[in-house]
């Protein structure tokens, strides 16, 4: 990474924007839990994984939908909500909230025109029914669907083109079929988060790991660095679900962060940068 500031400061303004998405969930009623590696920070360190550097959270479809609809209305005016919608050529089917007043530049988008804020994933959880659709079931991963994954650097690099090649495809084809075509990987028939025994994010990677509602619960409070955050209910059975023996650390080679970043920088917004393009 070309970096303008160091992982810390970057951790800091994450660590905001993650404090102004819990006031918004409070404030407008809406259900959000941190998830993957940050709900494993939160359990294991208390806050980031050491050799980490990002936070994802994730809602039940209907709150996602609420958040992404309405959030902006208690947000700071340089936050963003990035969806297909809010930003045409994005191609991601889950939102990010940026900071439209900082830069980071991932290595694998650096050319595309859209917000390049630090920013927050934001992740919609939807349900499923084995045996209902065959192409999800196709998708499911039985054992810990993180535990080889996404700790090496083969992985890494193979999400990086996965994202490279969706945005390669969504320049070809307009905003409308893209929106259409990314909500493919949620079935049109697909049943209400609420209705199932059985939820997971349908979006993110093609493994998919269902997990029981019944882990989320209402919530329970955790530490995340110097916040107070929202995380499952039942995160012991939902970490073992997504790594397995997820309190056992990984080989020292194999503690690589998941992002490949090319620019950061919170002192400028990547407008000044975009401009000298």
């Amino acid at each position: 990474m070309k970096e303008r500031l160091t992982v810390d400061e970057l951790k800091n303004y994450e660590l905001n924007i993650l404090k102004f998405i819990d006031y918004v969930c409070k404030k407008y009623d809406i259900k959000y839990f941190v998830n993957y590696g940050t709900l494993l920070g939160s359990v294991r360190h208390k806050g980031f994984i050491p050799w980490d550097d990002d936070i994802d959270v994730c809602m039940p479809r209907e709150d996602y939908d609420k958040f992404v609809r309405g959030g902006s209305e208690y947000l700071p005016e340089n936050y963003f909500i990035q969806t297909m919608e809010s930003d045409p050529k994005y191609a991601l089917n889950f939102a990010k909230l940026r900071d439209s007043d900082t830069t980071l530049f991932e290595k694998h988008v650096v050319d595309v025109d859209i917000n390049h804020g630090v920013f927050i994933d934001v992740f919609p959880l939807d349900g499923y029914i084995k045996g209902q659709n065959k192409v999800l079931d196709l998708r499911v991963k039985e054992k810990p669907v993180f535990e080889e994954a996404d700790t090496n650097a083969f992985s890494n690099a193979i999400s990086g083109f996965g994202k490279k090649l969706a945005y390669k495809i969504g320049e070809t084809i307009p905003n409308k079929l893209k929106t259409d075509l990314s909500k493919m990987s949620v079935p049109k028939d697909n049943p209400k988060f609420e209705d199932c025994e059985y939820v997971a994010c349908l979006v993110d990677n093609f493994y998919i790991s269902p997990f029981k509602r019944e882990f989320l619960g209402k919530g329970v409070e955790v530490d995340f660095e110097n916040l107070k955050v929202n995380a499952p209910e039942k995160y012991d059975e939902y970490l073992k679900v997504l790594y397995g023996d997820y309190m056992k650390l990984p080989p020292v080679d194999q503690r690589e962060n998941h992002h490949n970043f090319h620019l950061a920088d919170v002192n400028k917004s990547f407008r000044e940068y975009q401009e000298k393009n």
